[in-house]
């Protein structure tokens, strides 16, 4: 998950080095069994993703007898969708709740996942969500995955097809008023993006140890402390987006997160205008591979979650009240 900055001269344009994807024509023996654990990717173009598979989870993950069941491949559905700019076709799942959640089960979550690999990198954590009971819709990047498109792409692209990306789980969602955003790492930048896009159609946004912006990216990085707009586009900077997004923000973060620094994150949190929480974790890192949020304890990434959407996003859960 490591973010390419090299060498920083003037008016260098550093948004194309935030990208780490890899595309399924990619696959070789060395991503498949010599990367660690928690880092391999083995699914090439023509296999389908191991939705099912069944992973080593980490001590601190799960205790008292939880599980984290596999997600039943014939239950997902392909929701692939062409780009805007006819460049391609980007690879998309809608993975149905299992239903056992009535709070949850009417509710879907649009999935922007970080800068390694692709979705089959994120498999466990989409795990864990569906074990939570929400419907899920994950989408890869262009350059990332089975996205036919195999090159990363530039900060409009990106934007735009974040913005597609939301508007087609909108048009698909079994409830389209109980739609929320989650994202993760570099998913970030997307995320935001979606919600200011799409806010008057979306119930919350949630962080999990998420992009801030390329001035604080840059800071944390290299120490130098550079106008976004000097390094980039601009359109990635999160901590003066997130003013324009007025509904329910929940900030995931650990406190040891070597990407995101957790005082950047508290920033872009006191930048947030709507209802909102932060809930850091002590001695965490930014995960997967180093242990995350979920990685730190699946029963109080749960609870934290749905306590977090009773008390500042209701309108993202049924009630079950009678």
């Amino acid at each position: 998950m490591m973010f390419w900055f090299m060498t920083i001269g003037c008016g260098a344009n550093l948004d194309f080095m935030i990208h780490n994807g890899k595309h399924c024509s990619l696959i070789d023996d060395f991503l498949c069994t010599e990367k660690d654990y928690w880092d391999q990717l083995c699914t090439p173009c023509e296999e389908e993703l191991p939705w099912d598979k069944e992973y080593e989870w980490m001590e601190s993950t799960i205790s008292n007898g939880e599980t984290i069941r596999g997600i039943d491949p014939a239950t997902v559905i392909d929701l692939d969708f062409d780009t805007e700019d006819g460049a391609g076709t980007l690879d998309a799942y809608f993975i149905p709740a299992h239903g056992e959640n009535a709070e949850l089960a009417e509710t879907t979550l649009l999935y922007s996942h970080g800068n390694y690999g692709g979705i089959e990198h994120y498999v466990p954590r989409l795990q864990m969500l569906h074990e939570w009971g929400v419907n899920i819709l994950v989408w890869d990047y262009r350059g990332y995955g089975k996205s036919s498109i195999e090159t990363h792409p530039t900060q409009d692209q990106f934007l735009a097809d974040a913005r597609q990306a939301i508007d087609v789980l909108l048009a698909s969602a079994p409830n389209p008023d109980k739609v929320f955003l989650y994202a993760n790492s570099v998913g970030g930048i997307p995320a935001v993006e979606q919600a200011i896009h799409a806010q008057d159609s979306i119930c919350a946004l949630f962080m999990e140890a998420a992009w801030t912006s390329m001035r604080q990216t840059t800071i944390a990085v290299s120490t130098n402390n550079l106008p976004g707009g000097y390094l980039s586009e601009g359109k990635f900077e999160n901590d003066i987006k997130i003013k324009s997004y007025n509904g329910p923000v929940f900030y995931l973060h650990g406190s040891l997160d070597n990407r995101f620094p957790i005082e950047h994150v508290e920033e872009n949190f006191n930048n947030a205008p709507g209802p909102k929480d932060l809930w850091v974790l002590d001695g965490i890192y930014h995960g997967i591979e180093n242990g995350g949020v979920p990685e730190a304890g699946l029963t109080q990434y749960y609870e934290h979650m749905t306590a977090f959407l009773r008390e500042k996003a209701p309108a993202c859960l049924t009630s079950t009240s009678e």
